[in-house]
């Protein structure tokens, strides 16, 4: 379904509504509500799907790396993993000054730390990220899909397909990591064909994927001018100011699996945690890119990538 979005330049969302009106931007062509949005923020929602991107960009990576499964290696120590932990500060940075669109922030995890069925020990797959990252540097992201699809494809589609031993292993990691849930479900899981469904995937009963979502959301309606308060002046918006001691609070509460990014509650406190000072440098740039989400108007094409969600098989 299309998101809703501030359709505005990034005006500051500090910005009092009465300076707003000083732009003598004709509003008396708007809707009631889009008039009470411009007022309050400047801007007006609108219903959009963003823009179409000419050309093979970061976007079209990103979507073929959407649909990995998201078997990744758990990120080293030493200096493979503050290398790691500090390139993706720098794709944090980048986000958080508008030099950068979210796609490379969403795919960086999954094209470096893809699994390879035929690399296991810790001294090659060291290597291996390594060189990963050096291609990363040097911007050969369709080589760096490539290997990423060939190496998802030579996995093992479902669990049905590992040996007893193996099952075991996985099975005391996941507990080892205090994923109990995952790892109870893994046991219990007997799927076949498992993976992310693609919006025109057979959903079951005649219908696609996208028409079971559609079916799950009501018409979009107006909101009623009754919903809306009026009064003469609006109160100024103020700043919302995040620090990486804020992030570095809220990392010890994070749980979940892993969303498109491949990288799960666990991978992220060992990024923000214990790889010294790449990552601070990673909470820091996280409350960087915080700080303008929160404080200015941006535009859902910066950040569509960071709102997507996966739809999975049972």
């Amino acid at each position: 379904m299309p998101s809703q979005m501030i359709d505005a330049p990034n005006f500051p969302l500090n910005t009092p509504s009465k300076s707003v009106s000083q732009q003598q931007i004709p509003t008396e062509h708007l809707s009631f509500v889009d008039q009470k949005m411009f007022e309050a923020f400047g801007a007006t929602l609108t219903n959009s799907e963003g823009k179409n991107r000419s050309g093979y960009s970061d976007e079209k990576i990103w979507e073929r790396a959407a649909t990995l499964r998201g078997r990744v290696y758990r990120l080293p120590g030493g200096i493979v993993g503050r290398e790691f932990t500090n390139l993706l500060a720098d794709e944090y940075d980048l986000l958080a000054s508008a030099k950068n669109t979210s796609e490379r922030v969403s795919m960086f995890g999954k094209l470096i730390l893809q699994k390879d069925k035929n690399i296991r020990k810790s001294p090659d797959i060291k290597r291996l990220l390594k060189r990963r990252m050096q291609m990363w540097r040097d911007n050969l992201f369709e080589q760096l899909i490539l290997e990423a699809e060939l190496c998802d494809k030579k996995l093992p589609k479902s669990i049905s397909k590992m040996d007893d031993d193996e099952a075991i292993l996985n099975f005391s990691r996941l507990v080892l990591l205090g994923k109990l849930r995952q790892a109870v479900r893994f046991l219990t899981d007997r799927a076949e064909n498992g993976g992310i469904l693609q919006p025109d995937d057979d959903a079951g009963k005649g219908k696609t994927v996208i028409e079971v979502l559609q079916a799950k959301h009501p018409n979009q309606a107006d909101a009623h001018p009754d919903a809306f308060i009026e009064c003469s002046e609006l109160p100024v918006l103020i700043d919302i100011d995040v620090t990486a001691d804020h992030v570095l609070k809220v990392t010890s509460s994070l749980s979940g699996g892993a969303g498109i990014s491949g990288l799960d509650a666990p991978q992220w406190h060992q990024l923000l945690l214990r790889q010294g000072g790449a990552s601070e440098r990673l909470r820091q740039a996280i409350a960087n890119l915080t700080l303008r989400l929160s404080n200015t108007i941006v535009q859902w094409d910066d950040i569509r990538a960071l709102k997507a969600k996966k739809t999975c098989r049972p």
